[in-house]
C-alpha cells in the first residue's frame, strides 16, 4: 500500500508552510476533503518520485484540509492517504487525486483529493475499491457448488462514513468475496435458491440465520497480513 512511501522521504507537519497556504511555481498545493465537501485534517500527501525511488516526501494537511509542499528536483506523482477511525479502531485509505499527471519543480501544481469510502480504484492505485471486503467461505462438507447464487444481504447498522444502503451481493466466482463494502457494523443474511444460509465469524461461535459483525482494519496470516479492512466469515446452508 502507498501507505510504505511514508518510510522513504521526509515528513513535515501541516506541510512546508503551515498547511494550506497558496502556492506558486516549484510548489504543490491542494486539498482534501470527503465526498459531502469537508476538509480533513491530518491527511498524509506523498510526492514520489517517478522515476527513481529515495526523493519522496510528505505533508499532513492542517485544519482547513489544505497541504503545501516544496518540489524537489525531479519527476514526481501526488498520492495520499487518510487515517479513519470508526468503533475504536484505526483504518487505512488510499485517496482519489484530481489529477494523477507527472509534474516537476518548474511547474505551480495543485492536486486535490477525495477520501472515498467505495467504488473502484483507478491507476496509479493499488488494484481494487476503496470499500472493505467480506471473505465468506465454505464450512467443509458444504453441498454448495455454485456459491455464486448465494444472495447475501447486508443491513448497515452504523458506518465509517454514515451511509445507510442496505446491500445486495453475490460471491464472485472462485473468490468467496464480497467487495466494496464501506466500513462498518452490518447484519448480514443469506439465501440460496429461497433457502436460509447460515453463517459465521471464521472459526467462532455457532452459525445464525442472521449474523451481526464490525470489519477490522487487517486480519493477519501466515506470514504476514491476510487482508485489510475486512471480515472473515463462513456459511453452512444446514
Amino acid at each position: 500500500m502507498p501507505l510504505l512511501l511514508l518510510t522513504l522521504g521526509g515528513c513535515s507537519k501541516g506541510g512546508d508552510d503551515g498547511g494550506g497556504g497558496s502556492g506558486g511555481k516549484g510548489t504543490i498545493t491542494g486539498i482534501v476533503k470527503d465526498v459531502n465537501g469537508n476538509p480533513l485534517r491530518n491527511a498524509v500527501i506523498t510526492i514520489d518520485n517517478s522515476l527513481s525511488s529515495g526523493q519522496n516526501k510528505t505533508a499532513y494537511t492542517g485544519p482547513d484540509g489544505k497541504y503545501v509542499m516544496s518540489i524537489p528536483v525531479g519527476s514526481f506523482i501526488a498520492y495520499g492517504e487518510y487515517a479513519a477511525t470508526f468503533n475504536g479502531n484505526t483504518y487505512s485509505y488510499e485517496l482519489e487525486a484530481d489529477n494523477n499527471d507527472p509534474f516537476n519543480r518548474e511547474d505551480a501544481v495543485v492536486r486535490n483529493f477525495t477520501w472515498k469510502t467505495k467504488g473502484a480504484k483507478r491507476p496509479p492505485l493499488t488494484d481494487g475499491y476503496f470499500g472493505g471486503t467480506v471473505h465468506i467461505d465454505s464450512e467443509i462438507g458444504s453441498e454448495i457448488i455454485d456459491v455464486e447464487n448465494i444472495v447475501f444481504t447486508l443491513t448497515p447498522l452504523q458506518t465509517i462514513d454514515g451511509s445507510s444502503e442496505v446491500l445486495t451481493k453475490r460471491l464472485i466466482e472462485d473468490t468467496y468475496r464480497l467487495f466494496d463494502v464501506p466500513i462498518g457494523r452490518y447484519r448480514i443474511s443469506a439465501r440460496y435458491n429461497g433457502a436460509i444460509v447460515k453463517l459465521r465469524i471464521k472459526n467462532a461461535g455457532s452459525y445464525q440465520e442472521t449474523l451481526e459483525f464490525v470489519m477490522v482494519p487487517k486480519i493477519e496470516g501466515v506470514g504476514g497480513v491476510w487482508c485489510w479492512n475486512c471480515i472473515s466469515l463462513e456459511f453452512n446452508e444446514k
